[in-house]
């Protein structure tokens, strides 16, 4: 599913036997029309909000003001009620100062999700799917599902970079 905005792009992929949601955003996305979009995206997929997560934001270029991440979690809480513990989600960035933003999204998240930056796409799904007491997305390599086609193993670019 892909979702288009004024100035960029998410594209979702849900795998279900890896319990794990990835997006590849791109470009500028506003936190509002994060908010406003999200319900169209668990409309079609609604047992993906009990599913870790894998954001390929390597082309990137907004800002989420936590506001919204926080604003959006609340939503999905709230439609969906609480979520497993322990669920993880994994940013994928090249900038070492998302780390911050990670740590603060953390910090705000409902019912114990788990939030991890990393540099490339394969780091981040090993992480997610880990085979560790208290995952619920614990499946490591026993999925048959496929990847998304920008799923890379490669070393992270600058965002933006092709």
């Amino acid at each position: 599913m892909i979702q288009t905005f004024n100035d960029g792009t998410i594209e979702w992929f849900v795998a279900p036997s890896r319990r794990v949601v990835f997006s590849r955003w791109e470009g500028d996305i506003r936190g509002d029309d994060l908010l406003s979009s999200s319900p169209a995206f668990w409309d079609r997929h609604p047992e993906a909000a009990q599913y870790g997560a894998v954001h390929d934001q390597l082309a990137f270029t907004g800002i989420i003001e936590h506001r919204f991440s926080r604003a959006l979690m609340q939503m999905r809480t709230d439609r969906f009620g609480p979520e497993l513990p322990g669920t993880r989600t994994a940013v994928v960035h090249a900038d070492p100062i998302k780390a911050f933003d990670v740590k603060v999204t953390s910090v705000q998240a409902p019912g114990g999700r788990l939030f991890r930056l990393f540099a490339n796409n394969a780091s981040a799904l090993a992480w997610v799917t880990a085979d560790e007491p208290g995952n619920p997305s614990a499946c490591r390599d026993q999925s048959g599902d496929p990847l998304p086609w920008w799923f890379h193993g490669a070393a992270a670019s600058p965002a933006g970079a092709r």
